[in-house]
């Protein structure tokens, strides 16, 4: 059977590709997987976008492997530092590699098998107005076939939001 991380590695190309749908550097992309833990049980895992990695390039090694059940903490923690949030995330994961980004809560929260968001200038022209009006257009557009996530400041305030 093909690794999961392959399909992923290969949308986070497709995406990282395309100028429009993601600034340099920018996006996320992850999958749940269940990997071998240090004693070889199963351990339900989530690669996710390493930060300072790009879309375009991104090779296995650039995806951070954390354990979405010492993430799970997350949804029930009221505040947390960014310095906090990266301690933690940093203690959640299973290997070396590279640091998580401020997203990876978000993605570790949503219950989605993959996820990749970008930053594409054709949402943000319908994002980057009042949330009242972003929510609603996207709303009408899509037709509640995406996650609307209100504008907050990335990190920690951003996870609470689902």
């Amino acid at each position: 059977m093909a690794d999961p991380l392959d399909a992923v590695l290969h949308l986070s190309h497709l995406l990282g590709q395309e100028a429009r749908l993601v600034q340099p550097g920018g996006g996320n992309t992850s999958i749940r997987v269940t990997l071998a833990g240090d004693g070889g049980e199963p351990v339900e895992a989530l690669p996710v976008k390493g930060s300072g990695t790009d879309l375009r390039t991104i090779g296995p090694e650039g995806f951070t492997r954390l354990s979405l059940a010492r993430l799970a903490p997350l949804r029930h923690a009221e505040s947390m530092s960014d310095a906090e949030m990266m301690r933690f995330m940093a203690g959640c994961m299973l290997a070396e590699g590279p640091a998580p980004s401020v997203e990876t809560p978000l993605h570790s929260l949503l219950p989605h098998h993959v996820i990749a968001h970008t930053h594409d200038v054709a949402t943000m022209s319908l994002t980057n107005v009042r949330d009242a009006t972003a929510e609603r257009l996207v709303g009408e557009l899509f037709e509640g076939g995406i996650v609307y996530v209100p504008y907050v400041r990335p990190a920690f305030p951003l996870d609470q939001e689902p």
